[in-house]
């Protein structure tokens, strides 16, 4: 196996605070085999890219996801794929055409925002054959990593319910 590890390029996500985008790269780095490279972080251009330049390490930074998949396309930037984690409304798009580009998506749910989004983004999955994900856990943080180490150790007997919220 390669050590060089994947690029990945992070979709939204660079407001204050950066939750999303955060809890998304530390996922991304956790085993190693990842690292955001590039990042299309905020829908204003400007601040896109100011949110880049402010990251916790040096990224290329566009002030949008057309511009990230121009350079892409114009072998500017090489991506394996990307992570989507902009505002629900904004993962369609994005999404249809880094796929019909032949590039790989990971994308925060919901896939769409309508039935027939996800019929016509399925459709071109399928008929590109790129790898499409999405994200329906949250395994990438360390207190879900470290319940499952708690639970699974027996620590604290036959589990017989498990409730839990999100704020």
């Amino acid at each position: 196996m390669s050590n060089e590890r994947l690029r990945v390029g992070l979709i939204g996500g660079g407001g204050p605070g950066a939750f999303f985008a955060h809890a998304h790269e530390r996922a991304i780095h956790l085993d190693g085999t990842r690292q955001v490279i590039a990042g299309a972080l905020r829908s204003d251009p400007d601040k896109a890219i100011e949110a880049a330049a402010n990251w916790l390490y040096p990224i290329h930074g566009y002030g949008s996801w057309q511009d990230m998949l121009d350079a892409r396309n114009n072998g500017f930037e090489e991506l394996d794929y990307v992570t989507i984690v902009t505002p629900n409304h904004a993962h369609f798009e994005p999404a249809f055409a880094f796929i019909e580009a032949g590039i790989p998506v990971f994308c925060e749910k919901p896939m769409t925002m309508t039935v027939d989004e996800a019929y016509r983004l399925e459709a071109l999955i399928q008929e590109k054959n790129v790898p499409f994900a999405l994200a329906h856990t949250y395994l990438g943080h360390w207190t879900l990593r470290l319940a499952r180490h708690i639970v699974r150790s027996g620590l604290l007997g036959d589990i017989r319910w498990v409730d839990a919220s999100y704020l």
